[in-house]
């Protein structure tokens, strides 16, 4: 990921915390990738290490919810 996008992202993240979550651990990237059976572009995997998940975008009436606070299913329960 380019320095810039780095840096711009960080002052975004340290303006808005309440847009982030926790970031990714690299045992939580892989397990994801094996559960959905997916890849991942190296940036956004730079990016969810570094600065988690984020919403931006509109969102009238509607309760937001991080990561943390959801259910998630096991491989045993897809």
């Amino acid at each position: 990921m380019k320095q810039t996008i780095i840096k711009k992202l960080s002052v975004f993240s340290n303006e808005n915390p309440t847009l982030l979550s926790s970031i990714a651990t690299n045992k939580q990237i892989e397990n994801a990738k094996k559960i959905l059976r997916v890849t991942m572009n190296e940036d956004y995997k730079e990016f969810i290490l570094n600065f988690g998940g984020s919403y931006a975008g509109m969102a009238k009436n509607t309760l937001l919810q991080s990561h943390n606070a959801c259910k998630y299913s096991s491989s045993q329960e897809l």
